[in-house]
């Protein structure tokens, strides 16, 4: 149920490390540690080549690009869990929730091995919380600032303790010896919370279908939201459980989406600028790895997101990047093809 079809078989995972031999909690010397770093970087661009040559590829652009839109929405980055596997994990989850439900991804982003090393999730427990994840998760993930206390930051770490990654396996895990007990009071409502109940909260929150809703309308309409329509896409998207299919459907069949007014408001990220460029045009495609550099040289590497709030994108004024500008002032330029 909310699961979007799986369109194609994906090509080939590259080979990585297993996680034992990453794990960072067994690596104590430095030398492991530098040995670590170096395999995480080779199989990272392994790894970015990957998901260029499936974008490149596939028969189905669109879920490519609803799995960029998750990837930038649900951060992880390869520099901070130093584990491609995870972040390949993270991938195909993405894409099986791409045109699912909402709700049952932000619940297994939660379990998300990559998003517990990221956040630092792994390390909450009742003798040394840890809030960056309960933080994240409010302020990024759903109602946003101003829509929460530091309170309510407090009672959701406390519900998420426990919530491990198994140094054996790299799985999710919940240890309960390690779960702080007791009632916590969370957005005004009062109970002994565990993670999912934090989660079910915020999607009950009127605000988090808007602050989705309104960030699909910066990604597909324009860079300025409707109120009253935001309005009304939220809540129905609240009352079909979070249906992201359905969210798509309204918003492309919308006058917004088609009216004049909205046309050209929206700058390309560099993935979707070159990428995209480079399957239109019958032109011969540059190596891989150029692109991969391409992309990095625009501003954006793929699992490797400049913070937890991703790439910021927005209008020419708000990306400062002088291969940005010269990409959009010279389209024809060899860079491109």
């Amino acid at each position: 149920m909310g699961i979007a079809p799986k369109p194609e078989a994906l090509k080939p995972a590259p080979a990585m490390t297993p996680w034992l031999k990453l794990e960072p909690m067994r690596l104590t010397d430095m030398k492991s540690r530098n040995s670590a770093w170096a395999i995480s970087q080779r199989e990272g661009k392994n790894l970015q080549a990957w998901w260029v040559e499936q974008m490149l590829t596939t028969k189905t652009p669109f879920l490519e690009r609803m799995t960029l839109f998750w990837h930038n929405h649900f951060t992880s980055s390869i520099q901070k869990t130093l584990q491609p596997s995870l972040l390949h994990q993270q991938n195909l989850l993405f894409r099986r929730y791409a045109l699912g439900s909402f709700a049952e991804l932000l619940q297994a982003i939660a379990r998300d091995p990559a998003m517990l090393m990221y956040l630092d999730g792994h390390q909450n427990n009742k003798n040394q919380p840890n809030e960056n994840f309960a933080r994240e998760l409010l302020e990024l993930f759903t109602i946003g600032r101003g829509h929460y206390r530091e309170t309510d930051v407090k009672a959701a770490t406390q519900a998420f303790t426990g919530w491990r990654v198994d140094h054996q396996t790299g799985k999710f895990v919940i240890r309960t010896d390690e779960h702080t007990e007791g009632a916590v009071t969370f957005l005004g409502k009062t109970g002994h919370f565990k993670g999912d109940d934090i989660v079910k909260l915020l999607l009950a929150h009127p605000r988090t279908a808007e602050r989705l809703t309104e960030k699909f309308w910066l990604a597909f309409v324009s860079n300025r939201p409707d109120p009253a329509l935001i309005g009304t896409w939220a809540q129905q998207l609240r009352q079909s459980n979070y249906d992201i299919k359905g969210l798509m459907r309204t918003v492309l069949n919308s006058e917004a989406f088609w009216a004049s007014a909205n046309r050209g408001t929206l700058v390309k990220s560099p993935v979707e600028l070159v990428l995209g460029t480079v399957r239109m045009l019958p032109y011969p495609r540059e190596s891989t790895q150029e692109m991969l550099n391409l992309c990095r040289l625009l501003g954006q590497e793929l699992f490797d997101p400049p913070n937890v709030k991703g790439w910021a994108g927005g209008n020419i004024g708000s990306v400062p990047k002088p291969y940005w500008y010269a990409m959009l002032t010279f389209p024809n330029c060899h860079a491109v093809i």
